[in-house]
């Protein structure tokens, strides 16, 4: 069988579409991952274009968050980790990278602007009162 991220717990992100041949993913770990585009959340992103495969954990797009430093004046830092990139080809293959990779062990994460203009990264999985 092929490999689609739909069937591995990923969402398509239609929203986000900067080269026409190839699909944007998020991992579907928590409610708000809908297939809405949130450039402020880290999590776990998947392009595909064929066969070619790329898996990160991070931001889908840093650029859209470049306004957040301009009043700190810093450049953001690279948010991005860098997972698998590689073909897969199968089901079979997508489940032993995945299995391998461990990404159960991830956790959405937003980055915001808080009160006093200080930068925040906090956790998705606490309640917003305790973030």
């Amino acid at each position: 069988m092929l490999f689609n991220p739909l069937n591995h717990n990923f969402t398509l992100l239609p929203g986000h579409n900067p080269a026409p041949d190839v699909k944007f993913f998020e991992l579907k770990n928590h409610p708000d991952v809908t297939g809405e585009t949130d450039y402020h959340r880290m999590n776990i992103y998947l392009s595909q274009d064929g066969e070619f495969v790329t898996i990160w954990h991070g931001l889908l797009e840093s650029a859209f968050l470049l306004h957040l430093f301009q009043d700190i004046a810093c450049d953001p830092p690279d948010y991005d980790e860098p997972l698998f990139r590689g073909y897969i080809k199968t089901a079979e293959e997508a489940s032993a990278i995945r299995k391998s990779l461990r990404l159960g062990s991830f956790e959405p994460s937003k980055i915001e602007k808080a009160e006093g203009g200080k930068i925040t990264c906090s956790s998705m999985l606490q309640p917003p009162s305790t973030r």
